[in-house]
């Protein structure tokens, strides 16, 4: 007698792989879906990089002015060039030279500080009605120094705010980052679009 509920264990269900049709399918998904998110992926690694710069540059400001008070001693944030593009960093040897143990950060040729001109035509106007700060005061995009007294206030007290401006040179599209200094020495940060619309970050 027969017993048709058991497989023979003899007999296994022929496998089967991918034809050769199922993976150009896949490939062509594939491709078009990378040729989709591929700008979208690269515009946020632009604005990522033009943040990131900026946050960098505001966090060697702020550490100059932590450590003149910490130090009870003036103490410079000075911009420079760079064998490569501009650095900027925390003078603490006073001896205008970035020594490996001072704080820095270097700015490539395209992710770099920026001069008021390079900015679109009205954005310094536009930032000086957003952040409501007075005159600003443009730091030197390739040498610029700002000394920070045992207060933590900028040393002489400018005649309105200090402003350096970070932004990709290759593409406006990544938009402009702001990094103000008042005379007191507290710092905020803001960022404007390729129009030079300004909002506020911190």
């Amino acid at each position: 007698m027969k017993n048709f509920g058991r497989y023979s264990r003899g007999r296994h269900s022929p496998s089967r792989g991918f034809s050769m049709i199922e993976l150009v399918v896949v490939l062509v998904v594939i491709l078009i879906t990378s040729a989709i998110t591929a700008p979208s992926f690269m515009r946020a690694y632009q604005y990522y990089q033009v943040s990131n710069a900026a946050t960098s540059m505001a966090n060697v400001i702020k550490y100059t002015r932590y450590e003149a008070i910490r130090r009870n001693t003036p103490i410079n944030c000075v911009i420079g060039p760079a064998p490569v593009g501009t650095i900027a960093w925390t003078d603490s040897i006073a001896n205008l030279v970035p020594d490996n143990v001072e704080r820095q950060v270097t700015f490539s040729p395209v992710i770099t500080l920026l001069a008021p001109a390079s900015l679109p035509p009205g954005a310094v106007a536009n930032l000086v009605l957003a952040a409501n700060v007075g005159p600003l005061i443009p730091l030197g995009n390739t040498v610029a120094q700002v000394q920070f007294d045992q207060r933590g206030a900028v040393n002489p007290p400018p005649a309105g705010a200090l402003v350096s401006f970070v932004g990709n040179t290759g593409v406006p599209g990544a938009g402009y980052r702001a990094i103000i200094v008042l005379p007191s020495g507290s710092m905020q940060l803001w960022k404007a679009d390729a129009t030079g619309t300004w909002s506020f970050l911190h």
